[in-house]
């Protein structure tokens, strides 16, 4: 059998209100908050939201 785990695409809604900029990552689960506060540039507290998951392996576009 195949070896799949979740993946999960999270933006940084904090900075996309501020800015209108994206900034958004594809994480494979498990991850802490503390890896997707740094790979997402976010403020402990700033709003995030997860727009889409998969079970990898998955096609997801970069």
């Amino acid at each position: 059998m195949a070896d799949t785990s979740l993946a999960i695409y999270v933006t940084n809604l904090s900075h996309f209100e501020a800015t209108g900029e994206i900034i958004s990552r594809w994480f494979t689960l498990p991850v802490s908050m503390e890896e997707i506060r740094e790979k997402l540039q976010m403020e402990k507290g700033a709003a995030f939201e997860v727009e889409d998951w998969c079970t990898r392996p998955c096609q997801v576009d970069k």
